[in-house]
């Protein structure tokens, strides 16, 4: 690598030391930046000495050099861009977070049965098929978490919509629990939010199957339609059930694209679990 402070002062003009000042600043949010810094340095550095050979001044074979390798906002938008994009890729760690989401639906169909049916026709074991309800039930919001942080990774972040739809799943349990008797509601419909803020920037990224995110997008608003719209006294199925068919179908899909994709940093050897196809 070329170290610009290995040139003589009266050698340069400092206009690639500014310039390499903004770049720095403008990519300060990636993880590469000072790679990404060095790299430019180098660029332009030999750049300008090949120019000041050609019979360029010192002044002017920096400017043209700087004109030619970009802007640094442009550059930066570049390396931010491609950063995403290489963030976008199958892993070991967003299988696994397929494998997940796989999991969450059959353990939170345990948890909602149990806190429902199984206690209306349990008397004698309420208290335990209760408690044993809310535990699957806590543990399928931990693996949805889990699942929203690995398809967020999976999918390069999903931006803004996707980070906001992640905290606020995080926070939905605190949010609700000023609520009392009603943190149920407060926290399903916190959690909502968060989906739908997650689906719009699914919606938004152009390398994610779009089935799934209409599916669960259904789910999401057909859920909160019903709420509105169906009379209580018809119970809960009739409320919930068909939104949430959709939704866990859609999720489920998702998971299983994420868990049937080969991973790009397995090991040298290991074999991807086979297609439905």
């Amino acid at each position: 690598m070329v170290d610009p402070d290995a040139r003589p002062v009266e050698a340069r003009t400092g206009f690639i030391d500014a310039y390499l000042t903004e770049l720095a600043h403008s990519v300060a949010h990636i993880d590469t930046a000072e790679d990404i810094v060095d790299e430019a340095a180098d660029h332009l550095l030999f750049l300008a000495d090949a120019l000041e050979a050609a019979g360029r001044p010192r002044a002017e074979a920096e400017t043209l050099a700087v004109a030619r390798f970009g802007s640094a906002p442009l550059v930066a938008r570049a390396h931010t861009a491609q950063a995403a994009m290489g963030s976008a890729v199958s892993t070991r760690s967003t299988r696994r977070a397929g494998l997940v989401m796989l999991l969450t639906v059959p353990v939170a169909t345990v948890g909602i049965f149990s806190n429902t049916y199984g206690v209306a026709h349990s008397p004698g074991w309420r208290g335990t098929v209760h408690g044993s309800g809310a535990a699957f039930e806590g543990l399928a919001l931990i693996l949805l978490l889990m699942g929203l942080w690995g398809l967020r990774k999976r999918f390069g972040g999903l931006g803004g919509w996707g980070r906001g739809a992640l905290i606020l799943a995080c926070a939905a349990p605190f949010i609700a629990a000023p609520f009392g008797w009603g943190a149920g509601g407060a926290f399903a419909v916190v959690l909502s939010v968060a989906m739908v803020l997650l689906l719009i920037g699914a919606w938004m990224t152009p390398v994610l199957p779009r089935t799934p995110i209409v599916l669960m997008s259904f789910g999401v608003v057909g859920t909160a339609a019903a709420t509105v719209t169906v009379p209580w006294d018809q119970g809960p199925l009739a409320l919930y059930l068909p939104g949430s068919l959709a939704f866990a179908l859609g999720y489920l899909m998702l998971g299983w694209t994420m868990w049937n994709e080969p991973a790009l940093d397995a090991r040298s050897g290991s074999v991807p679990p086979p297609s439905l196809t």
